[in-house]
């Protein structure tokens, strides 16, 4: 008789066992739990696993399927297909049913599993680090969880003292080994819906587009996010942690009709030296994490939605798809101010990538370091005793009055400093960086909405977007005149990490809130006059430079996508910070 973990490490050596046979050259596990033996079932997992093994039998996979599998079934189930994926070129993985994670680590769950406290998880749900461990060994891995129900496991179980927390949905899986991908139906410790017409909007969404030729698979998760955050009113928004090489096309590029294609990357080496020797090609460790590593002018070749870095420790870039969109607020919003307006339609009709995130305290340190500048010293801050900003000459990027780490965005920084550093970047990479305009700031930040906030209309959802004036901020709440803070808690009293909260569509985080983010325009009192072709407005006064986007100490009223603001092109303020745009 052997004990759980006894029974974890065995599995794992049979799946290493397991490497010398023959593989397929593309293998897919779909597994479908629904008919719960000791919880309410769920009616859609079943529809959706039968529905995914067809879709993927029809793109060339072959696929092992498994439904309403108690645990000895999900390990068997495992265990064939860490054998088939063994070096297989593409290696995908489906779940549909309950999941939960405690501590942060997330469990997929066996529909026999009774869970009556901690330890038994241990022993009766599947490690999602299991299932990782099955495609290990293949060349690209897709891992697909549509597992963020509403788990009553987590409500009826009991825990030991060493248990700290079980959170909801499940827990952000921080990293990946280099090409894979892996897709939550929702965003870390959000719950998902079952769906209502027989599958889950998840699953409907991956049905529709997995299947459609010249779609990469960034392209795919970025419809597949929009299609979902559609369906349900933005209360769900799928998120995906991707390390992926080069580009995978399931169901063939652009023009072609091959079931499937992976396009690995390949080095690519700068042209001669004046001299006539070629420098050494690019290495795969060049790669990073971020995915692609780009040719100087190749931005107008990716797809919407594709991320990527320009170099090991360079930002992560999301390219942004072309449109158009109303800017500005309507007459009739709620809380608007008179230079909102007029709305114009303004098209994006460029290939343009913005930074994943806003710049970070690490990034900001970097940058003074190799580029040999000290960084200015002085900062403006809030004092809730005087009721307004003032300026401590002792303060800084460094000290800018709370405490951050270098995953905070840097703030106290200003404009003419933040220029300096695209430009630096520029140089370092042979790419164009600058500040975005304030139009491509609202374009984005919208993500093709027309609601007040990008995520709806209900400004009590903020704290699941935005790092804002929350009810951890006290000191607003005895401001006179100051009300409609949101009745919530973000998490943060100052600047949070970037990252935190929930993205938009197009993929981009904190664009509303954390930090109020420099543009490249020059301020105007509204919009009469400014361009309609995303460009930068530079007339107006240049000495004052737009802000966008709203800060931990924003109220959700001038959280939304229309709110402009002004500062000092030669001020530094706690609360303002910015990211990057890029173009050909």
């Amino acid at each position: 008789m052997c004990d759980w973990t006894t029974r974890f490490v065995a599995l794992l050596l049979l799946l290493c066992m397991g490497g010398h046979a023959q593989a397929a050259q593309r293998v897919a596990l779909v597994i479908g739990n629904g008919a719960y033996q000791h919880v309410t079932n769920l009616p859609n997992p079943a529809n959706d696993a039968a529905a995914m093994t067809r879709t993927l039998k029809g793109l060339g996979f072959q696929v092992t399927e498994v439904r309403d599998a108690g645990k000895g079934a999900m390990e068997r189930g495992v265990l064939q297909f860490g054998r088939q994926a063994s070096g297989a070129d593409v290696a995908l993985v489906y779940y549909a049913g309950h999941g939960m994670q405690v501590d942060g680590r997330n469990y997929l769950i066996p529909v026999d599993a009774r869970l009556e406290d901690d330890l038994s998880l241990r022993v009766e749900a599947v490690d999602l680090d299991l299932l990782l461990s099955s495609v290990s060994s293949a060349e690209t891995r897709l891992i697909f969880l549509d597992a963020c129900r509403d788990n009553p496991f987590s409500r009826r179980m009991k825990m030991s003292n060493a248990t700290r927390s079980v959170g909801r949905g499940l827990a952000r899986v921080e990293s990946a080994a280099g090409g894979t991908l892996i897709a939550f139906a929702t965003d870390p410790d959000n719950v998902a819906d079952d769906g209502s017409t027989g599958n889950s909007p998840f699953a409907a969404a991956l049905l529709e587009y997995l299947p459609q030729p010249g779609l990469e698979i960034r392209q795919v998760m970025g419809r597949v996010r929009l299609a979902v955050a559609n369906a349900t009113n933005r209360r769900q928004i799928p998120w995906e942690n991707s390390s992926l090489f080069g580009d995978l096309y399931l169901a063939g590029g652009a023009g072609e009709t091959q079931v499937a294609s992976l396009t690995r990357p390949r080095p690519v080496a700068p042209p001669p030296s004046s001299g006539g020797s070629a420098p050494a090609p690019v290495t795969q460790s060049q790669y990073g994490a971020g995915g692609v590593l780009l040719r100087p002018g190749s931005l107008g070749g990716l797809s919407a939605g594709t991320v990527f870095r320009d170099c090991e420790d360079c930002p992560e870039m999301v390219r942004i798809p072309t449109g158009r969109f109303q800017m500005g607020s309507p007459s009739h919003e709620a809380d608007r101010h008179g230079d909102e307006g007029p709305v114009r339609e303004v098209r994006i009709d460029y290939a343009l990538a913005v930074g994943k995130f806003e710049v970070t305290r690490g990034q900001w340190r970097q940058f003074l370091s190799e580029s040999g500048r000290s960084g200015s010293t002085g900062c403006t801050m809030l004092d809730t005793t005087q009721n307004k900003w003032v300026l401590q000459n002792d303060k800084s990027w460094r000290d800018p009055g709370f405490a951050q780490d270098d995953k905070h965005p840097v703030v106290c920084v200003k404009w003419n400093e933040v220029k300096a550093y695209a430009e630096w970047l520029g140089r370092k990479t042979g790419k164009r960086y600058r500040l975005l305009s304030e139009a491509e700031f609202e374009y984005v930040n919208r993500a093709g909405t027309s609601t007040p906030w990008f995520w709806g209309s209900d400004p009590q959802q903020a704290c699941r977007y935005a790092n804002n004036a929350d009810t951890q901020y006290a000191q607003w709440r005895g401001w006179p005149g100051v009300t409609g803070g949101a009745k919530c808690d973000d998490g943060y009293a100052n600047t949070g990490p970037v990252g935190r909260y929930q993205p938009n569509v197009f993929g981009l985080y904190d664009t509303t809130g954390n930090v109020w983010e420099w543009t490249e325009d020059c301020w105007n009192e509204g919009y009469v006059g400014a361009p309609t072709n995303g460009a930068v407005w530079a007339a107006g006064d240049c000495t004052r430079r737009v802000v966008r986007g709203g800060s931990w100490v924003t109220l959700p009223a001038n959280l939304r996508a229309a709110p402009r603001n002004w500062t000092s092109a030669t001020a530094a303020l706690n609360d303002r910070g910015f990211r990057l745009a890029r173009t050909d």
